[in-house]
């Protein structure tokens, strides 16, 4: 399937208003829902939460890096990761469960599957709670697993 008509290429190709939009809105919703709740609750700013995104995205790479995943599982994650906080904010969902969803689905969805035992034991970290995740962040992607990365285009340049 060409990229131009991929769901990668049609639904995820988002200029920088536009992000800002969707994450701003993903924090307008968040906080409505904790003011529903409690009036006088106050939440986090976009700007306190992109620096915290960045930290568990530096987490997503660290481990990759460390349990030697390839590459396109590590960019994928971090892709998933990035596409949830679109839709929802930190208030929402730890970021530490999503960034270990985003993680074991690229592990599948890259065909380097691990079993979750055995993901939970190479990281040492309690993969329940992002288990319970992993069909919320799916649908958080629409579903839009398919992640054009860049390393076999330019492995293939770099070779010629």
């Amino acid at each position: 399937m060409p990229f131009t008509t991929s769901t990668h290429g049609e639904h995820w190709l988002l200029d920088a208003d536009k992000l800002m939009v969707l994450r701003e809105g993903a924090i307008a919703k968040s906080l409505a829902a904790l003011r529903g709740v409690n009036s006088q609750a106050e939440g986090i700013t976009l700007q306190e939460q992109l620096p915290l995104l960045r930290y568990y995205e530096q987490m997503i790479e660290k481990i990759c890096i460390s349990i030697r995943l390839p590459n396109s599982v590590r960019a994928s994650a971090m892709v998933f990761f990035k596409r949830f906080y679109l839709k929802f904010s930190i208030m929402d969902y730890h970021p530490r469960n999503v960034m270990l969803s985003c993680l074991y689905i690229s592990c599948k969805v890259e065909e380097n599957y691990i079993p979750c035992d055995d993901l939970a034991a190479r990281i040492q970290q309690d993969m329940k709670p992002a288990m319970q995740l992993e069909t919320t962040v799916m649908q958080a992607l629409q579903f839009h697993l398919q992640v054009y990365h860049p390393f076999k285009p330019l492995a293939g340049f770099i070779s010629d």
